[in-house]
Order: C-alpha cells, then sequence, then structure tokens
C-alpha cells in the first residue's frame, strides 16, 4: 500500500504540473474586435449626437492572450500552489515508513489545502487542478491504510 500511495501521489504532481503549464502558457482567452467607421452621407443633417454608421466592409481583428498576459506575473505563484502542495505530498508519502505520524500530518494538511484551493477556485482555474486534488486524497487514504513495515534500525524501536 505504500507503494500504491507514492505512485499516487507522483500521480497527483504530475496532474499538478501539467495543469500548471497548461494555464501558463494555453491562450485561455480569445475575442474579435471590430472599429466602427463613421461615413459621412451627403444630405444629411448634423444632430447633437453623433451617429456612427459601421459599414460591412469593416476588418474584424482577432486576438487571444494567455492567463500571464491579462494578469501579469504575478499570477505565477497563485498558479505553483498546488504544485507546491503536490511535492510535500511526494516527499510525504516517500517517509511514511520513516516518520509514519510527521508524513501523515504532511500527506492530509497538503491534501485538505489542495482541495479548497480546488473548491475555492472551481469557477476560474480550480477546476484545472481538480484531477490532482483527487489524486492527492486517493495517496492519503492510501497512506492511511497502509500498514507500518520495519525496513531496519531506522524504525527499531529501542527498550
Amino acid at each position: 500500500m505504500l507503494r500504491l500511495a507514492q505512485a499516487v501521489a507522483l500521480l497527483a504532481h504530475g496532474f499538478a504540473w501539467v495543469a500548471f503549464l497548461f494555464l501558463l502558457f494555453w491562450p485561455t482567452y480569445s475575442g474579435s474586435s471590430v472599429s466602427p467607421v463613421a461615413v459621412n452621407m451627403p444630405g444629411e443633417l448634423p444632430s447633437r449626437a453623433p451617429l456612427t454608421r459601421v459599414e460591412p466592409g469593416v476588418t474584424r481583428e482577432t486576438f487571444s492572450a494567455t492567463l500571464v498576459d491579462v494578469n501579469g506575473v504575478r499570477i505565477i505563484p497563485i498558479l505553483a500552489i498546488p504544485v507546491a502542495l503536490t511535492a510535500v505530498a511526494v516527499l510525504a508519502s516517500l517517509k511514511l515508513h520513516r516518520r509514519r505520524m510527521l508524513s501523515m500530518v504532511l500527506l492530509w494538511s497538503s491534501t485538505i489545502v489542495l482541495v479548497l484551493f480546488s473548491l475555492l477556485g472551481l469557477l476560474s482555474i480550480g477546476l484545472f487542478y481538480f484531477p490532482a486534488a483527487l489524486a492527492l486524497m486517493a495517496a492519503a487514504l492510501f497512506g492511511s491504510i497502509a500498514k507500518p513495515e520495519s525496513r531496519g534500525p531506522d524504525t527499531a524501536t529501542e527498550a
């Protein structure tokens, strides 16, 4: 079970990296804009509020932007929070056989924080990190039900 917990924690870390890189580089915003063109019609009287008529042959400009383009580089640390949380969980799962209590506390606390992060940002970036949160929950469960193994003098209790 310990190996399974480690593997699933690594999978969660991979999911977090994929979501981080996707949000960092993929153009998430796209659209088009049309510039109205004023047309002077002969014989029209000027009014107080000028009206603008758009000709049918006006060119449209399309644009796309990444999350960093729109929000600036200040968004990068926010996007990196789940990657750091899953890295802590991977390290905790690797040390499950030695310091079980500390590892379980780190594993469960990083899992809870990542689930809360995903739920709070569910309508924006949290949805991308939700697979990592689910995998981390599975890793924490597998780590919790795993029986502690004795691997040598590090885990032996002294009388």
